[in-house]
């Protein structure tokens, strides 16, 4: 199990082997569909469901973007798919969520590397989508 995201309407568990499963709150099995890119994390706000996967290998041949899906499962529509995750340079994924008017937030974390034996963090400002 990698994530698991609870709103009022689902439970979504995103797994190891890339498989997004959505239940009900009763934990009825609602839908299972197998994520195109590597599970990283997800969240859930009413019937929207965001995961989020590593991409392809980015320019610079060492690192892989990060690509999130948005989809409406009550009405099994997909609002978003596999887009960018516009994260600044220098900073990795620290949480994502929905804040409480539906707003889709991903919070980066700034990562500083001053000593290659030691790093140091600082939180930066969440970007909503």
């Amino acid at each position: 199990m990698r994530a698991l995201a609870l709103s009022e309407s689902y439970i979504v568990a995103v797994t190891s082997k890339d498989y997004v499963r959505v239940y009900t709150l009763f934990g009825t099995p609602f839908k299972v569909y197998r994520q195109k890119s590597q599970a990283v994390t997800c969240a859930a706000w009413r019937d929207y469901i965001m995961s989020i996967g590593n991409g392809p290998i980015g320019l610079d041949g060492r690192h892989t973007t990060l690509q999130y899906t948005v989809e409406n499962v009550k009405r099994d529509e997909i609002c978003q798919n596999e887009d960018t995750v516009a994260l600044p340079e220098g900073t990795r994924l620290q949480s994502v969520f929905f804040s409480d008017n539906g707003v889709r937030v991903v919070q980066p974390k700034r990562v500083f590397q001053t000593n290659p034996s030691r790093t140091l963090a600082s939180t930066t400002q969440p970007a909503s989508y």
